[in-house]
């Protein structure tokens, strides 16, 4: 681990630079020395200007600044004096630090002055861009507002922790507050205040990782008398142990941040009169009660360009809030000209189709694209960008993209080297069980259907009818142990293109009946606290047929012609009952929510955590607990291949 880095923040400053840096130097004097200090808010004065600094004045440690985006006037030489303005949004490293930045003010902010630069809905879109392709940790976000809800939470912690008289809940940015949960930042640096205000620590939910907690301070005007510096001796995450960055630290609350969102039963927007508010990039909204697809429009091919498959790259999981001119920006960002794009929509449903392709202006440029891109995140998925095919690949600009292939990496396709068969217990025509490798109890299996499938929503009609019979099966097999079958699918894009792709698989168990009837419950309970609403619940009834169950969830998913499925879990409960939830671009869902709740009814809520019940007993034991349960499962078996 490396050593820690001494860096020092500061609030609005308000032009007064001469007041900063006499103020840096003794605090550097004191307490340094400094790496490095940051300005957090108003860098310029309310008409936009600064004094001045003689001629031969540098500064004692190098500063960075935000609050200038608006293009006020800023003595000549700051660069070579030390001082350099970060940007109006971003992501950079400064001593080893991940440095997040958003320069500016909502429109309705009763900081920001006539001159102030007043952020757009692209540059907070473009943050959280530069956030999802950044590979790490961010060490600090700098903001000029503080979040809304930052206030909140704190009623039961005493009144030493009370934020300053007059701060509310309802103090601060709620565009601050979406990039905040955004970008999960170590420690969150703002202005735009009149009071200081530092407040205990909150963790931010996990996404799988591990949680990861946030420490606000929000810091005063220079000029005033209110604390308005602050110190820090930080570790670059970079440089940590992933248990030392999942550390709940003590005193801390929940995220304030996400339970006003919760509370407030949307998407964080932006503040009146800031363009886009609750707009098309967001999937789903709500009106009414109901839930309404946003359309989005069609890219079509230029048939002026002669089409080159050397020069062309087929992207997937592209988003469907992506509009065109995000895309172009992410595509180009990474290699040369784009000459022509293309991405049609499914024509049964008439939704966008879920990849594209993008032809640049050599095949040089092509291939460039591919290194840089496949595999970063746009909008908070994973995009996989691969060459196209002579002859195909291209849709609109020669030919359709075919469904996924299986892979010699993919853990479920029986044909792959990757997959243990050891713990296969029983073969159909189109779908097998296996054991789950970190079972949670004995009964714990997969449904999983033979063919490379991403999720039972795209599945053939054989191969889903295959799946249900499966589902029967073993409900019937389980009632006979005393327990009801609970199940659920997470269809979620995985990170590594190397893994083949996802591969269709539903998690299975028996658990007691006496638990099952809280099934639904604890997993609505487990959807809210994660922040993500409610599920719609499909009430298909226990006699429902394969195809009946096949069209309701793709109704749910808004893919009732076909065509490729967003992102979703759903939980599949006694009775027929279904809870499904559509997960919106760039919501990051609990990976272990599912097996959290399995263990939960099964009274062993240890075992949620798959890495803890892996590698319990030899291979011995594991052949053994396949064939108790092949002996338990066979007389409820459908006609199977083996």
């Amino acid at each position: 681990m490396s050593n820690p880095v001494k860096v020092l923040f500061t609030g609005d400053i308000r032009g007064d630079l001469p007041r900063l840096l006499k103020k840096l130097d003794a605090v550097n004097n004191k307490s340094g020395p400094f790496a490095a200090a940051f300005v957090a808010g108003s860098f310029l004065n309310d008409q936009g200007q600064m004094q001045d600094l003689p001629l031969k004045s540098n500064t004692p440690l190098p500063i960075y600044f935000i609050g200038a985006g608006a293009g006020g006037k800023l003595p000549v030489g700051l660069t070579d004096r030390g001082l350099q303005y970060l940007g109006k949004c971003g992501v950079v490293t400064v001593a080893g630090l991940t440095v997040a930045f958003l320069d500016g003010y909502g429109e309705s902010s009763h900081a920001a002055s006539v001159g102030s630069y007043k952020y757009t809905r692209d540059d907070v879109e473009l943050l959280k861009r530069k956030l999802d392709l950044h590979a790490g940790e961010v060490d600090i976000l700098l903001t000029c507002e503080w979040p809304r809800g930052i206030a909140g939470g704190l009623e039961a912690t005493g009144s030493a922790a009370a934020p300053p008289e007059g701060v509310s809940v309802g103090t601060g940015s709620p565009v601050v507050a979406e990039v905040a949960i955004h970008a999960r930042p170590r420690y969150h640096i703002a202005a735009g205040q009149d009071v200081a205000f530092t407040r205990l620590p909150y963790t931010n939910r996990d996404l799988g990782v591990g949680i990861r907690a946030t420490r606000f301070v929000g810091l005063a005007p220079i000029a005033g008398k209110a604390k308005s510096f602050h110190a820090l001796n930080l570790t670059p995450s970079s440089d940590m142990d992933p248990e030392a960055l999942s550390a709940k630290p003590e005193a801390s609350t929940p995220s304030p941040l996400e339970i006003a969102a919760v509370q407030s039963n949307k998407r964080i927007g932006y503040e009146n009169g800031v363009e886009g508010v609750n707009s098309g990039d967001w999937r789903w909204q709500q009106q009414q009660g109901k839930r309404l697809r946003i359309q989005h429009v069609a890219i079509e091919s230029r048939p002026d360009v002669q089409k080159d498959s050397a020069a062309t790259v087929i992207a997937r999981n592209v988003p469907f809030g992506a509009e065109e001119t995000e895309l172009r920006s992410w595509f180009s960002s990474a290699a040369g000209t784009i000459v022509n794009m293309y991405r049609g929509t499914n024509a049964e449903s008439g939704r966008l189709n879920s990849w594209m392709s993008v032809q640049y202006a050599s095949a040089a440029e092509a291939a460039q694209a591919i290194q840089a891109l496949n595999g970063a995140e746009l909008q908070g998925r994973q995009i996989s960008v691969e060459q196209a095919r002579a002859g195909g690949g291209g849709g609109g600009m020669g030919g359709a993209v075919p469904p996924p292939t299986a892979s010699e990496a993919c853990w479920f396709c029986l044909g792959s080297s990757a997959a243990d068969l050891g713990l296969v217990a029983c073969v159909g025509e189109e779908a097998y069980i296996a054991l789950d490798k970190g079972a949670i109890t004995p009964t714990h299996a997969l449904v999983v259907p033979i063919d490379h499938a991403r999720c039972a929503a795209e599945l053939s009609p054989g191969a889903f009818a295959e799946v249900e019979r499966y589902l029967s099966a073993l409900s019937s097999c389980f009632a006979t142990q005393g327990l009801q079958l609970i199940a659920f699918e997470r269809y979620l894009s995985l990170r590594k293109s190397s893994a083949g792709g996802n591969h269709c698989h539903i998690n299975v168990m028996g658990v007691p009946s006496t638990s099952a009837g809280r099934a639904q419950k604890m997993f609505s309970d487990a959807l809210r606290a994660a922040g993500l609403g409610e599920f719609e619940v499909l009430q298909g009834g226990a006699g429902a047929g394969a195809t009946a169950i096949q069209c309701m969830l793709r109704g749910a998913l808004g893919t009732g012609g076909g065509g490729a499925a967003p992102e979703y879990f759903q939980a599949i409960l006694p009775g027929g009952l279904r809870l499904v939830q559509v997960l919106a671009r760039g919501v990051r869902f609990p990976l272990n929510l599912g097996r959290e709740v399995l263990a939960g009814l099964a009274g062993t809520p240890e075992r949620a955590d798959w890495k803890m019940c892996i590698g319990e007993g030899t291979a011995e034991k594991q052949a053994a607990a396949v064939e108790a349960f092949k002996t338990m499962f066979q007389p409820y078996a459908p006609n199977t291949a083996t």
